[in-house]
């Protein structure tokens, strides 16, 4: 199970959720993504405004599980389970649970893509994961932020499964790299402009064969990796 997130909102880790599950389920396997973020990574996976229920209705009692999952017709193997607002809390743990035990009988791979926040009720997860990715942009607050958000999480978080995520190219992005290094043990660089991306298309199938080539050979190396 992957978990992606970002110290602060607009760092564009639900379009880094979507475009590794479009990719695991196209080279790897049966892959679900947990649109735990609001439902921006739903929306671009399935390529239209999902159906009810949604991951809300379940993770607050008034859904059933096995009801929750839409398959996207943008490739094959890619299932969702969608949201409409960002989880933080109101919702019952176990109904999580629940979810995750199903998602284990529907897919190979799991992708959580997770709230930006300090802190709350699925920290949890972060333990459960078996990988996290962080994604940030090249400044100097959204650094400071995922500092932080580390710093409040050092008791219980396991720095071997991070990975720093580096969004959005720049001439000076050797620089930016070297400062998240000092961070985490280990750093991408991803260059997906994402107002670009959905400017010109309408789901994350079009976009990842209208992004750039190093755009794409970056995510399916992602990819891959999340998948050995």
């Amino acid at each position: 199970m992957c978990l992606v997130s970002g110290s602060k909102g607009g760092t564009g880790k639900s379009v880094l959720s979507a475009a590794l599950s479009y990719t695991l389920a196209q080279r790897f396997g049966p892959t679900l993504l947990v649109d735990l973020g609001g439902g921006d990574s739903s929306l671009i996976a399935l390529g239209a405004v999902p159906a009810q229920p949604s991951l809300d209705d379940v993770l607050k009692g008034k859904a059933d599980p096995q009801s929750l999952f839409r398959e996207s017709n943008l490739t094959s193997g890619l299932l969702v389970a969608p949201s409409r607002s960002p989880l933080t809390d109101g919702f019952h743990p176990e109904k999580l649970e629940e979810v995750l035990r199903v998602a284990k009988t529907k897919a190979d791979y799991v992708v959580l893509d997770f709230p930006a926040y300090t802190h709350g009720p699925l920290d949890y997860l972060l333990e459960r994961a078996d990988d996290i990715l962080m994604v940030a942009t090249p400044t100097r607050l959204a650094l400071e932020r995922l500092r932080s958000w580390m710093e409040t999480r050092a008791a219980s978080l396991d720095t071997a499964k991070l990975t720093g995520i580096l969004n959005m190219y720049v001439t000076t992005m050797g620089s930016w790299k070297r400062a998240l290094l000092s961070m985490v043990e280990k750093a991408e660089v991803v260059y997906f402009d994402v107002a670009l991306w959905f400017t010109h298309t309408r789901n994350i199938a079009e976009a990842m064969i209208c992004c750039e080539k190093p755009t794409r050979e970056k995510v399916t190396e992602l990819a891959a990796k999340l998948s050995s």
